[in-house]
Order: C-alpha cells, then sequence, then structure tokens
C-alpha cells in the first residue's frame, strides 16, 4: 500500500509528531541530523574545488545512534519508492533547510519529483496540519547560504588552524570562534590593565530610616571632588575632605522642598530568542551553554506528561522576539480571564535584531506552545531542570505581552549647614507585568521602597546615621558564558545554532578555562589570539565576522550572488595568508646553518602534540632536526655523554629534570643524587638520596646498576607477623593514597592488614 514520506531530523520527536499525524498514511523518518560531510580525500584538504565550488560530499559518516548514516539513506531512498508524496519536514531554520536540501540530493530524479518542503515551528496539531496544508519548494537562497558559510568556515578554519599550528602549536583556530577568543583576550587585557582607584562619601540617614543623598556641598568648603564620576553622589578624592564635610553637619536636616510626584514605568521584558534564553537560564539556573541548549531541545521535540508526549516550547534557535498573532490573542484571554483587563499590555509585538539588524528565519520568539501549560501544572510531572527552564520561558513569554508596571517618584529635597541633600520616594501604583515574576520566581529581586509618611515641608529630621565610606572602584569582571553570549549576539557574531559551540570549543581547545564560572583566557589562548592579530589584524576585526554574517543573510534573501562573494573573500583571504607565511617563515630563522646541508635552521611545531624544536629549512628534502622542549631551555652544560647542550625539561607526570638535548638520539638523564655520610651493607659504596620517575625520595647504593640496594622507606611497628612472627612494617599504598600493614618477610610471608590512615596524616 502507498503511504506519503516524512522525513524530520531527530527521532525524538517522532513520538510527538506521531500522535497528531494518526488516521494518516504518513510514515515518519529520522536522519539523525546531518548525514552528509564533506570528503576531504578530493581536493585534499578542503573537499571543494576552488575555482568551481565544487563540493565533494561523502553519505557514510562515523557511526552514531542507530547504525551508519548509509544504512539511513538507504532506508530513505527504499521508503521513498513506495511513497506517494514525500514532505522534507526538518528545522525551520537555514540548517534545516540544507538538510532537507541533502535529502533532496540523494533520492532519484522519480522521488525528487515527489517532494515537498513543510515547516512547523512548533510541534502541536494545529502547526503540523497548517505546514501540510501550506507546501513549498526547496528554498535554493538559504541552501546557497548554508554553502557560503560551510565552505568559508571550512576554508578559513583550516588555512587559519594550518598556519597556528606552524607558528606557535595551536590547535584550531576557526573564523568565528577565533572572533570569541578574543572577546576573551580583549577582556583580559582589560583586566590587567587596569589601574587601581578609589575614593570616600558620606552615607547618611535620618532616625525614620530614610536614606539621603549628599548632591552638593557648600561654597564655604574648598574640597576636591572626583572629576569625572557620575553615580549621583558627591565623591571626594581624599578622605580629609569627607571628614570635613561629615564633621560639618549638624544633627538636624530641613527639608526645604517637595518636587511634583513624576509617573514612570518599567517596560516588561521582550520573549526570548536564543542568546538571551542562554543568558538567562546561565545566570538565574546556573546551567552551562550547552545544558540550557538540549533541554531546550527536550521541552521543543516532546516531554512524557501523564503518558501523553507533549512538545511545550516553540522552536528555540531563532534570532526573533516577535510572536505570533495567534499566540499573542491566546495570551490576551489568558490574561483577562487570570489577571483583569488592566494587565494586559496591547500587542506588543516586537521586532527588532540585533546590531545592523540582522536576524535570521521567519520563525517567532521562543514561547510556549499551548499558554494554558503553566509550570504550576506540570510540577514534579517532568524533570526540575525542564521545569525550571520551561517557567523561565513561559514567564517571559506572557509577562512580555502584560501592561507595564507603574510608578510615582517624588524627590525631597532637605538641607543641612547650606549643604543640599535629597531622597527620592518611588511607590508602585499598578504592578503589571510583575505580577507574574513575583509569581513565578520567588526570589525575584524587588526594589526597596518603604518611605517614612507625612514629612512636612521646614520641619526638620533628627539624624539616625552617618558613616563615611570608602569606595573602590571595581575591576572589569571576566566573561561569564552569559555575557560572551550576549557580547556575540549584540555584535551580529555568530548565530542561534553556535553560541553554545563557540563557547564550548574555546574550552575544548584549552585557550580558555572556567574559574568559579568566569571565563578565564589561558597563556596559550593568549598567544593565539596575539598571533592571528599579528598576522590576520583585519580578519580579527569584530566588522569582519559581523559583515560575513550580513552577507549570508543577504545571500538567503537573493541580494547578493553566493560564488561571486566567494571568489572575492577568498581571493583576499589567500594573498593575506600568503604574506602572512612569508613573514612567519622569516620571523622563525635561527641565523645558524643545518650541520648536515648547511641550509638555514628554524624553528617548527610538532604535528603530534605541538611542541616546539628545531628543524632544517629545506625539509622535507633534509630531515636534520634538534629537539627544543618548553621553549628551549637550554643549560650551560654539556652533556658527558654526546657533548650537546643539557637542557631543562618536563616528564609527561610534569616532573622537571634534566636531560641531553639531542634526545631521543642521546637518551642522557642527569640524575640529581645527595650523597649520605652512610654505607651500602651490601658493597660498602656510599649511599646516595636519589627522585623517582613520580618526584619521590628514596635511598640506595651509588654503585648501582652493578649493586641493587635500597634502603627500606618503611616504618618498623613493635609488632610481631601473627603467622611468622617476623616483625611488621607500615608501608605506603602503590597509588600513595592510603597506608597498610604488612609482614616485613614480604615476599615469603604475604600477611597484610589494612590501615585507615590517610598520607597527609
Amino acid at each position: 500500500m502507498k503511504h506519503d514520506l516524512m522525513l524530520i531530523e531527530s527521532p525524538n520527536k517522532i513520538a510527538t509528531i506521531s500522535k497528531y499525524l494518526k488516521g494518516t498514511n504518513i510514515k515518519i523518518i529520522a536522519t539523525i541530523g546531518h548525514f552528509r560531510e564533506i570528503d576531504g580525500k578530493y581536493y585534499k584538504p578542503l573537499g571543494f574545488d576552488l575555482e568551481t565550488y565544487d563540493v565533494k560530499w561523502k553519505n557514510d559518516s562515523e557511526k552514531v545512534v542507530k547504525g551508519k548514516k548509509i544504512d539511513i539513506i538507504k532506508e530513505i531512498n527504499k521508503a521513498a519508492d513506495a511513497s506517494e508524496k514525500i514532505y522534507l519536514s526538518t528545522d525551520p531554520d537555514r540548517e534545516g533547510e540544507a538538510i532537507s536540501w541533502h535529502i533532496f540530493s540523494i533520492l532519484s530524479e522519480k522521488n525528487k519529483k515527489k517532494c515537498q518542503r513543510v515547516v512547523f515551528n512548533e510541534i502541536t496539531k494545529r502547526a503540523i496540519e497548517q505546514s501540510l496544508l501550506n507546501p513549498r519548494q526547496l528554498d535554493q537562497n538559504q541552501i546557497n547560504s548554508y554553502l557560503t558559510r560551510k565552505l568559508l568556515d571550512r576554508c578559513i578554519g583550516f588555512k587559519l588552524s594550518d598556519f597556528t599550528h606552524k607558528t606557535i602549536g595551536g590547535q584550531s583556530a576557526g573564523r568565528v570562534q577565533s572572533i570569541a577568543l578574543k572577546f576573551l583576550k580583549d577582556k583580559d587585557c582589560e583586566i590587567k590593565s587596569f589601574v587601581p582607584e578609589h575614593w570616600f562619601n558620606l552615607k547618611i540617614s535620618l532616625d525614620n530610616g530614610l536614606a539621603l543623598t549628599l548632591k552638593e556641598i557648600s561654597p564655604e568648603f574648598k574640597v576636591d571632588l572626583h572629576p569625572t564620576l557620575k553615580n549621583g553622589l558627591v565623591n571626594f578624592l581624599k578622605e580629609e575632605d569627607a571628614k570635613l564635610i561629615e564633621q560639618s553637619l549638624a544633627k538636624d536636616y530641613k527639608l526645604v522642598s517637595i518636587d511634583d510626584p513624576r509617573r514612570e514605568i518599567t517596560k516588561p521584558p521582550r520573549a526570548f530568542k536564543t542568546s538571551t534564553m542562554q543568558e538567562k537560564a546561565i545566570n538565574k539556573l546556573g546551567m552551562s551553554s550547552v545544558m540550557v541548549e538540549r533541554t531546550a531541545q527536550r521541552l521543543y521535540e516532546g516531554v512524557q506528561i501523564d503518558g501523553e508526549t507533549l512538545a511545550l516550547i516553540t522552536y528555540p534557535r531563532t534570532d526573533r522576539e516577535d510572536l505570533s498573532l495567534t499566540f499573542v490573542e491566546e495570551a490576551k484571554e489568558f490574561i483577562f480571564k487570570n489577571y483583569s483587563e488592566t494587565y494586559w499590555g496591547s500587542q506588543r509585538v516586537v521586532k527588532k535584531g540585533n546590531k545592523d539588524g540582522l536576524v535570521q528565519g521567519a520563525h517567532e520568539g521562543i514561547r510556549p506552545t499551548d499558554i494554558n501549560i503553566t509550570p504550576n501544572s506540570i510540577q514534579g510531572k517532568i524533570p526540575p531542570n525542564e521545569l525550571k527552564l520551561y517557567t523561565l520561558i513561559w514567564t517571559y513569554a506572557v509577562a512580555s505581552l502584560m501592561s507595564d508596571a507603574v510608578y510615582e517618584n517624588t524627590l525631597y529635597k532637605f538641607e543641612n549647614n547650606k549643604h543640599k541633600l535629597t531622597a527620592n520616594c518611588r511607590v508602585e501604583k499598578f504592578d503589571g507585568f510583575k505580577i507574574l515574576f513575583r509569581k513565578f520566581f520567588p526570589n525575584y529581586k524587588e526594589e526597596d521602597l518603604s518611605f517614612p509618611n507625612n514629612l512636612e515641608i521646614n520641619k526638620s529630621y533628627l539624624e539616625g546615621n552617618k558613616e563615611r565610606k570608602k569606595v573602590d572602584k571595581k575591576p572589569p569582571s571576566p566573561y561569564t558564558e552569559a555575557s560572551l553570549i550576549k557580547s556575540l549576539d549584540s555584535e551580529g557574531i555568530g548565530r542561534p545554532s553556535t553560541y553554545s559551540h563557540i563557547v564550548n570549543i574555546v574550552l575544548q581547545r584549552e585557550y580558555a578555562v572556567r574559574q568559579e564560572g568566569k571565563l578565564v583566557v589561558t597563556e596559550f589562548g593568549s598567544s593565539v589570539a596575539d598571533t592571528l592579530e599579528k598576522y590576520f589584524p583585519d580578519i580579527m576585526k569584530y566588522d569582519y565576522t559581523r559583515n560575513m554574517e550580513k552577507e549570508l543573510d543577504n545571500i538567503s534573501e537573493n541580494k547578493t550572488e553566493w560564488k561571486p562573494f566567494l571568489r572575492d573573500t577568498f581571493g583576499s583571504f589567500f594573498e593575506v595568508l600568503r604574506i602572512a607565511n612569508e613573514r612567519a617563515f622569516k620571523e622563525s630563522m635561527l641565523g645558524r646553518p643545518c650541520p648536515k646541508c648547511q641550509s638555514e635552521l628554524c624553528y617548527r611545531h610538532s604535528k603530534k602534540n605541538g611542541s616546539k624544536f628545531i628543524s632544517c629549512s629545506s625539509y622535507p628534502k633534509c630531515d636534520y632536526y634538534e629537539n627544543l622542549k618548553e621553549g628551549g631551555n637550554l643549560l650551560d652544560e654539556e652533556c658527558p655523554e654526546c657533548h650537546s647542550k643539557l637542557e631543562r625539561k618536563k616528564s609527561k607526570n610534569n616532573l622537571e629534570f634534566i636531560g641531553c638535548s639531542n634526545y631521543p638520539q642521546c637518551r642522557y638523564i642527569k640524575r640529581d643524587v645527595e650523597v649520605l655520610d652512610k654505607k651500602c651493607p651490601n658493597c660498602d659504596h656510599d649511599l646516595v638520596k636519589r627522585k623517582n620517575r613520580w618526584g619521590s625520595f628514596f635511598v640506595s647504593c651509588s654503585n648501582f646498576p652493578k649493586c641493587k640496594y635500597i634502603e627500606s622507606s618503611n616504618e618498623t611497628l613493635d609488632e610481631s607477623c601473627p603467622e611468622c612472627k617476623k616483625p611488621l612494617v607500615k608501608k605506603r599504598s602503590r597509588f600513595k593514597k592510603s597506608f597498610f600493614i604488612s609482614c616485613s618477610g614480604y615476599p615469603t610471608c604475604k600477611y597484610s592488614r589494612s590501615l585507615k590512615e590517610n598520607v597527609d596524616k
């Protein structure tokens, strides 16, 4: 029997979609993400022709969740042959369009004619039915944009990675991850160049609890104030000036005037896009960017609630913050019913992108698929992390459509010995959207709006407390995952599907590390960033990547032709790369000849681990090399065996030792020994104190290897072995984590027992 075929990306969606397709003859198959990658065996190593941009794809990539991808391709083709219609229903973004195109590309010509592209932004019955009623063809402009990004990232990434590896031993340097690394490096430079600064101010409160702000000093006093600081306070450069004004203040403060109240509003937040969801979830929920991404994907694909699979949120990878008119109408009804008409904020359908207005795709902001599924209604029915993220998404989406919070702000002006002070009274007149935040966020930070009543003009009020305070200027804070993603997004760098990957790859490559929730660039990461900025200054500018993203969007909108754009971009890039390679090669020269062929020697880096060594510049014609580890810490001391220089090195256990720089041709290692005032009981040579490979000391014969005497470091106990009556000894376990009791007659007697005693004791 003939059927229709729906092709999606994730197998986790199948159960959710299937329940809405009951009664239809549609079969669903998941590709499990991308199933074709560029094959680097062709046009090595890029996998595509730099003239025609012909790409060679490989279909049988590595084994994944359910067999090899080649098996998935066979299953798709077999099901396609038996289908009347083929619905390409991958995700509604550029990447999803690309996967649909890959599926289309592997089908027969006959089956290609059956294909229709159907997209839905949420996995609900209404959305799926609407998409099936409104199919379209593949969007070639989106596909061209995908191919352009793919080839750009592959070519520039490969070439930059090869360059950094040759110059400093770096692992990889992608087009976008290098910019993320620059963000971290720039922040590190900002922190290191921070100049400490401090000033002084006065904190004053009346006995009724009212806090006063010193706004203006009496003209009678000549004091040094901070020239640029604008924080609404009088800031003294010198403590003695602050003390002078403090002492000049009397105990009573006269209220001289009250300004007319001013109406102020606090607008609700917008619904989430990917970057703001990441930012809030990292900051409020303590999740990592990868965890946020995975949790959001599960909420989108469907979770089990009361035995039913439900997709709870719309597509989580989006640049948009506007919400569909259908959801706006549903939200209006919900707010009217549960809160009242006054809480409805009219149709706040926000349409705003990042820097330069860059947005991608036609889908909307992240919201619940059903507004009536409140966080409280599913509490205890889904895992905690999923509930926390859903609560965040639901609350921000609904709050974005609610009314403003309204405040009445009144300024009270006081005088004391001609010094002018103020107090601000902010009274909440209407809570608006905040009613939702207070309900669903128990730790929601509230303003202190307490204020004494019945203050009268021309009346004096007694001082309650007065404090002179030293204020230190805070140094810049390192990026967190949240703030880095926010900065990338605000600069128009990266896309919703790449934010967590960018952060993750920088950490994986050890260009940065996490320290107490902060991303701190490593010395190696700093070196990579410096190298790229030195040789590729234009590519490392934020504008370069931002403009690249803009052009990719233009290609997707058919405003820019993709092949001419690639031709121009690669042309300028390869010229910069050529100059950089020539310059780096010249700078790597040592200025001394190769002892084997008389060509000049140069520095190179190992392909295996990035370590630096000396090599002949004529390689591969001449294979001469010298090892030069740890930056070439050569000593002014010769090897006693081959007369090369000795070198300070580190073992794989990170222990420092001195060995021959001509390793592996010469394996000499200098042994640091201390001669003891004791003789070997076996051969009467001196005993020496040595260090083993783990860094621990032991005592042995100086006549080693002829004499293999080693003095026991075990502690003899006043206790006999219960089996052979020889003395018992306390020994350290093999991995040095604990002690145990053993017979001194080992291995003849194997008696032992545990001793729960930590090594540190």
